[in-house]
């Protein structure tokens, strides 16, 4: 998850060997963008996915072999009030597909795209409660191309939500008490491992359970031509 307090053009610096590169985000119809917030994923092709807040809409950007190495953008949401999320993370699942987690008034909300319909999906994982400061949720992908997020919920109880691509959401709710600061990674079995602050002590803790394996799924890999001609939804 990435954040600044302050607003300014959102650009993506890149390692070429031998130095850094300065790449500003934007293209002919959107010369720039200035946002608050933001997360960044690289797929298999080696292209650079953004979700970004921009006035008061979550905004994804697309750059790579796909889009003739041109920023493609697509609007995901849009917010009934300004400014917009409070907390952005992403993950990209199979078929280099990408999904965003962020927070909409008091509500923890998800987005992928469909290659069939070219749009956003969204939903609603669940309630947060803003329990003080810190990362209330974190997403992370598994080497199935599945995704989970962890989150604290309005309960203060440590969730994990996770999909394995094939259909919908399964919880696994009341794991821990949690105040805020999350982060979930998956290990090289594919098992979920969340770092939380405690509740109780407020010391920083692992939730490990080696028992959590996700059920297989076929996975259908997907062409993304869609994606990168994918319009703004509204």
């Amino acid at each position: 998850m990435n954040q600044s307090t302050q607003e300014i053009e959102l650009t993506l610096a890149s390692f070429n060997g031998q130095g850094w590169s300065q790449d500003k985000l934007g293209n002919n119809y959107y010369p720039s963008f200035q946002s608050r917030e933001f997360a960044l994923e690289y797929d298999s092709f080696g292209q650079a996915n953004v979700a970004f807040e921009n006035a008061g809409r979550l905004m994804f950007g697309l750059k790579g072999v796909l889009t003739q190495n041109q920023w493609n953008f697509s609007t995901i949401d849009e917010y009934d009030v300004h400014p917009g999320p409070f907390g952005i993370d992403m993950a990209i699942g199979a078929g280099d597909i990408p999904w965003v987690a962020y927070i909409q008034q008091g509500y923890l909300r998800y987005a992928t795209y469909n290659i069939q319909r070219q749009d956003w999906v969204n939903g609603i994982l669940g309630q947060v409660g803003m329990f003080g400061p810190g990362n209330l949720f974190s997403m992370s992908a598994d080497s199935r191309g599945g995704v989970g997020v962890a989150y604290i919920g309005a309960n203060k109880m440590l969730t994990l939500a996770y999909n394995d691509g094939s259909g919908g959401w399964t919880y696994d709710i009341g794991i821990a008490g949690g105040r805020g600061d999350v982060g979930l990674a998956f290990d090289s079995r594919n098992n979920p491992v969340i770092c939380y602050t405690d509740e109780r002590d407020g010391f920083l803790h692992l939730a490990y359970d080696p028992a959590f394996v996700p059920e297989p799924a076929s996975f259908m890999l997907f062409g993304l031509g869609a994606l990168a001609l994918g319009r703004r939804r509204k």
